[in-house]
């Protein structure tokens, strides 16, 4: 097991740093996204990824999905508990959620080869978005001591299994390997695309409303 442990078992949870001004692309690469025109901030598309990432990345603790308790930190969980929270994610009527990808090299299907430190959609957010460590953006809930999963499984042929999974941490930029899937790790839910296509905007509702108060008022006419 490669994973960092520790970071996994913090009976804390994570302290929340500042959006840094001019480190990494985060100020132009990430648009705000209030799914219910609630004045808000629910979402933040990635341009650079063309991903769309919860505005808060310890939503499954502030949504009350969470249940674990210390000495675990709030919002930890195995992780098939964070996959199926990210898939059955309703977000002010928005689906489609799913943990971030890690993209593995052909090598980590074989026993020899480590899958330490391979690339994913949270490695790039953290290197280019966020510009490296010291740094949350305009997130919520990441704290500098959390490690989450990815959505990511593989398993060594060799072995013909278990299967493994990747955890990236935002203390450092680093990744990790584990065959302990109930080990208690973050979630954070990302949506393919711009989540801004698939709103309607107030208007549209409205226009909506309008055209069933006519269906109705047409249908009641004929029945008159």
């Amino acid at each position: 097991m490669r994973i960092l442990v520790v970071a996994a078992l913090a009976s804390v949870a994570s302290v929340q740093a500042a959006g840094v001004s001019g480190q990494g692309s985060w100020e132009t690469t990430l648009q705000a996204r209030d799914i219910d025109h609630d004045g808000t901030v629910d979402a933040y598309y990635d341009t650079d990824q063309d991903i769309t990432w919860l505005a808060d990345a310890n939503f499954a603790m502030s949504s009350g999905y969470d249940t674990n308790s210390p000495p675990y930190a709030p919002g930890a969980m195995d992780w098939a508990t964070a996959s199926h929270w990210a898939q059955t994610l309703d977000l002010h009527g928005v689906e489609g959620w799913r943990l971030p990808t890690a993209f593995l090299p052909s090598g980590c299907t074989q026993t020899s080869f480590s899958c330490a430190n391979a690339p994913s959609e949270m490695s790039r957010l953290f290197e280019h978005a966020l510009g490296g460590a010291n740094n949350t953006g305009p997130f919520t809930g990441i704290g500098l001591d959390t490690m989450y999963w990815t959505g990511t499984l593989f398993s060594y042929q060799d072995f013909g299994g278990p299967q493994r999974t990747l955890g990236f941490s935002f203390v450092d930029g680093s990744g990790g390997d584990t065959d302990e899937l109930s080990l208690p790790l973050y979630a954070w839910a990302v949506h393919d695309g711009d989540i801004a296509a698939a709103v309607p905007e107030p208007q549209t509702y409205a226009l909506l409303l309008a055209g069933i108060g006519l269906v109705v008022a047409a249908t009641r006419r004929k029945r008159r």
